[in-house]
Parts: structure tokens; sequence; C-alpha cells
């Protein structure tokens, strides 16, 4: 694991038909991981001896941005974004006009 925090899941830009999403990870023993969702502050724990974490949060918006923070007991910080779209169906896909404004900002940092 390169620096403090891993986020396994969810994966950016995931199509979500559920009220709820797991998120996981791994970061050093004893790190506190504070989760949000648009903001929101959802769930706080804290990673155990193996260094993994695992939690569930609630997504209510069609485009919601999951936060995860990981503190270290020496205070060291890292955080990771991921954009999760929540769908009403399996196979319903986010507005084109946000797809095409992923793709013109990935064009452009490329």
């Amino acid at each position: 694991m390169d620096g403090l925090l891993n986020v396994i899941e969810p994966r950016d830009c995931l199509l979500a038909s559920g009220e709820y999403i797991v998120v996981s990870g791994e970061s050093l023993p004893e790190t506190s991981i504070i989760v949000s969702v648009n903001g929101r502050r959802k769930s706080s724990l804290t990673v155990g001896a193996a260094g993994l974490f695992v939690t569930q949060v609630a997504i209510k918006d069609s485009d919601n941005i999951i936060t995860v923070k990981a503190i270290s007991p020496s205070g060291e910080t890292e955080t990771v974004s991921r954009r999760v779209y929540k769908t009403e169906k399996a196979d319903e896909k986010p507005e084109l006009d946000t797809l095409v404004k992923k793709i013109k900002s990935f064009l452009i940092f490329k």
C-alpha cells in the first residue's frame, strides 16, 4: 500500500441502484476513518490490526461524492473522494451532460 489510505470500494464513477453502498479499504492499524457523503459525515470507525476497514453508507442524491478521510495515530491525514451515481434501475445511466463534463476534464488533463 502506497500512502496512508487505499480505498478499494467504491470505484470512481460507480453506478449504484441501491440505497446503500459499501466503502472499504486498507490503512494502518488504529487509523481513524471518516466517511462523508456530499460533505455530510455518515460513518466513522477505527482500522483494526489487519489494516482493513469496511462500512456502508446511504446515498440519496443522483450524483454523490463519497469522501474517505484517514487520520493516523501520529496525526498524518489522507483523503480520497469517489463519485457514485445513484440510478433508479441498474441499467439506467447518469445524465449525458455529466458524462460529457467528465470526458472534457479527462482530456484536458491528458
